[in-house]
């Protein structure tokens, strides 16, 4: 008799620390989980960069195609805009 009291004792332990567990996962999982917003492309702040390329005879056909065909694509890739 006393083994099934000892037996139904640590049950009711265990359950309980099974309950206890799952309440503080999901109070831990409200408490860290936060809703991250993107950030809104406010175009008020936007920073220009003003840039001279200078270029030897001949080449200046070079530097237009390597915008064209390169570079764009960069920004593009990164949100800039040209």
């Amino acid at each position: 008799m006393e083994k099934y009291f000892i037996k139904r004792a640590l049950t009711n332990i265990k359950i309980m620390f099974k309950k206890l567990f799952i309440i503080s996962f999901f109070i831990f999982f409200a408490t860290c989980t936060k809703k991250v917003e993107q950030p809104t492309k406010d175009l008020s702040n936007k920073i220009y960069e003003m840039r001279i390329y200078y270029t030897h005879d001949g080449k200046f056909n070079d530097i237009i195609s390597r915008f064209e065909n390169h570079t764009t694509k960069l920004f593009e890739k990164t949100d800039l805009i040209m």
